[in-house]
């Protein structure tokens, strides 16, 4: 029985063979990219499952710290979902208390104007980052129940608005082809605990 890795060195033997030897002639297999066009599409289904990796993120004092996370290979995707308090862990009741959901992409993101018009469309142009991260969170104040808001952002994958300032903001600043570097703010008496799941 062969297994997966004996498998892969036998193509890349093949492929490296057929190379050498059509080396200085048009190649009989023209460029390709699967994408629909000039190629029927790879099917999602049929693509090997991504290794997938979880990480715990915890932080409590007031200030700002950088997290730096390496060494996940073709890092494409991350979740969170995580709470925040006004006070410390493990104590409570808390008045205060956010429940968050984000999620943090690496590719090229276009924008859809959605402003204007029911014509939704794109201007065509990536913007700058070659990652997107967004989040919403739920803020509520038992003390004063007049003060509950929810909240939506693209500026990280968790952030609480508590109806004057964001109380948390936890985003990634920058990606390359090794690490994430994840910038945890937090001001005073807050905390925020919760899970990240990453492929």
């Amino acid at each position: 029985m062969i297994d997966e890795t004996r498998i892969r060195q036998i193509m890349r033997e093949e492929i490296a063979g057929y190379m050498n030897q059509k080396q200085f002639e048009n190649s009989k297999i023209p460029v390709h990219r699967h994408d629909g066009n000039d190629t029927v599409q790879i099917n999602e289904n049929d693509l090997i499952p991504t290794d997938n990796y979880t990480a715990s993120l915890v932080m409590g004092n007031a200030g700002s710290e950088v997290f730096t996370i390496s060494k996940i290979p073709n890092f494409n995707l991350m979740t969170f979902y995580g709470v925040a308090t006004n006070g410390a862990y493990g104590g409570g009741p808390y008045n205060e208390k956010a429940l968050i959901t984000g999620e943090a992409r690496v590719g090229k993101l276009y924008e859809i104007n959605t402003a204007n018009g029911t014509d939704f469309y794109s201007n065509g142009v990536p913007d700058a980052n070659n990652y997107y991260q967004i989040c919403t969170a739920t803020y509520t104040n038992i003390t004063d129940l007049t003060k509950q808001y929810v909240h939506a952002s693209k500026l990280g994958f968790a952030q609480v608005w508590d109806g004057t300032s964001n109380v948390i903001t936890a985003s990634i600043t920058n990606i390359t082809n090794t690490s994430i570097e994840i910038t945890v703010t937090v001001t005073a008496s807050w905390y925020i605990q919760g899970f990240l799941f990453l492929s």
